[in-house]
């Protein structure tokens, strides 16, 4: 089977497309928003595009490897020395996410040689089993605007 999604660096004209992947609700619930709009879509993209050129590590637009249309953004994203590990994509596309998963992790360690990871997640999220399941401990909780997130670290080396 092929992989269904292509992790690709943004583009500057990719806002508007991850503006209409991120409208779900189900999405936003996950999220440190309380709501996407075209302005903060833009901004993620323009800030990932940053990203890349500060600390040549970075955020990826998900493409749907068969329609070609974005469907979310994941990547890593710097945390105080350290890099956060992230994946938002379209609710249409949530069975996808283990993939995603699999496929950072690759890359944090043999290709940016990372030595340990961080992820957050929303503490309403139903279950942190596949997080744990790969290799995740929980280390903490923070607030991020207003939303509480579990915090998680993988060691990598």
């Amino acid at each position: 089977m092929s992989q269904k999604f292509i992790l690709r660096k943004f583009k500057k004209d990719d806002g508007v497309g991850l503006y209409h992947a991120l409208l779900d609700e189900r999405v936003i619930r996950h999220m440190a928003f309380e709501r996407v709009t075209l302005e903060n879509s833009i901004v993620i993209v323009n800030d990932a595009i940053d990203h890349w050129n500060r600390y040549n590590i970075g955020s990826y637009a998900v493409i749907d490897s068969k329609t070609n249309k974005l469907i979310g953004w994941a990547g890593f994203k710097a945390l105080n020395g350290d890099f956060e590990l992230l994946i938002v994509i379209s609710s249409n596309y949530w069975g996808i996410g283990k993939k995603i998963y699999d496929e950072l992790i690759n890359k944090a360690k043999n290709e940016f040689f990372l030595e340990k990871i961080y992820l957050f997640l929303p503490i309403t999220r139903k279950s942190f089993k596949y997080i744990e399941k790969l290799g995740f401990k929980e280390c903490g909780q923070e607030m991020y605007n207003g939303i509480l997130f579990k915090k998680f670290i993988k060691k990598l080396s």
